[in-house]
């Protein structure tokens, strides 16, 4: 078997010859580790990369990567990014037929984007429906230098998205909308964050699991804002309970749906504090039995251990007369 350097070297050509064999027509690329862009289109392909496959920013790409791009008639066609560590750890463990079969996989997983959405994005009345929010780490995701559209919350953005791809088992393919196609829009950003809300209360319902059940992703949790359902008390101590969304992926903004935290406050018989651990969840605590110092301590551990999920490095504490969720530490 090949060592690290010797694939490296083959893999383009590899690729690029089994496209060719199974009918795709495609350009493919090695962008190799300490790359620093000299034009616009790289360098912004080259900080992608490093946000999304290494979750830094930097303008010198870290690590080695294949991009394939695929030649179709629709405009721009479509484009996959491969580690090739990855890719090697794959040939290593299952030969080039595993890397093949990774390719195909992702080759089919591009095809069946909605690459109408793209047009869409044009016209507000044609993409309402697919607008969605979610909430991400501001200086993480750079929102502002890459023009996104949110909505600040101290370090946190209520960010903007669009659903390009949906399998209706829970699995979306998301991407920002960014500034640009919202002033073509004329729609104010009141009425365009209060459509995309709706939309997201309707498509990823809040729940929550409660104290020694634990969040489970792909579970279904206790849809606690159905009030046919018995009203269940958040437990003492450190035992919290973990809102998310179903599915639970992004579930965190479920703590701006409308009623959500008033419920919470009914269940926690008043204020309780909240902390957002990722993007997917936030663990709320009876503020009559926990500290917000204490409850600092163990967010700003997991921020540490987790750098590149973290969300916020607040901890908030919602009061239930004033109604009112608000940073405190």
């Amino acid at each position: 078997m090949k060592n690290y350097e010797e694939f490296k070297s083959s893999v383009v050509e590899r690729i690029a010859n089994y496209c060719a064999k199974i009918g795709k027509r495609a350009t493919v690329r090695l962008l190799e580790n300490g790359l620093i862009a000299h034009d616009e289109e790289t360098r912004v392909l080259v900080e992608d990369t490093n946000r999304k496959y290494g979750h830094i920013d930097s303008e010198r790409l870290v690590g080695d990567y294949v991009i394939l791009a695929l030649d179709t008639e629709k405009d721009g066609g479509y484009q996959c990014r491969f580690a090739v560590k990855a890719l090697f750890k794959m040939y290593h463990e299952g030969g080039w037929e595993t890397v093949e079969h990774a390719i195909t996989e992702n080759i089919q997983q591009v095809e069946t984007i909605d690459q109408s959405v793209f047009e869409r994005l044009e016209k507000y009345d044609q993409i309402r429906d697919k607008l969605l929010l979610c909430m991400r780490n501001a200086r993480s995701n750079d929102v502002e230098r890459r023009g996104m559209t949110f909505r600040r919350i101290d370090d946190m953005a209520m960010t903007l998205y669009a659903i390009v791809k949906d399998d209706g088992q829970g699995n979306r393919l998301i991407v920002p909308v960014l500034r640009h196609y919202v002033h073509k829009w004329g729609i104010s950003d009141e009425e365009i964050f209060n459509a995309a809300l709706e939309n997201t209360v309707r498509l990823s319902p809040p729940r929550i699991y409660i104290g020694a059940e634990g969040w489970v992703p792909g579970g279904e949790g206790f849809d606690f804002m159905n009030i046919m359902k018995p009203l269940r008390k958040l437990p003492q101590g450190l035992l919290s309970g973990a809102v998310t969304t179903l599915p639970n992926s992004d579930g965190a903004i479920a703590m701006y749906y409308p009623g959500v935290c008033e419920r919470l406050a009914e269940m926690a018989d008043g204020d309780f504090y909240a902390v957002f651990t990722a993007k997917d969840e936030c663990h709320v605590h009876r503020a009559d039995s926990v500290t917000a110092n204490l409850l600092k301590e163990r967010l700003a551990d997991m921020n540490r251990q987790f750098s590149s999920t973290m969300l916020t490095e607040y901890v908030y504490r919602y009061r239930a007369k004033k109604k009112i969720l608000q940073k405190v530490l």
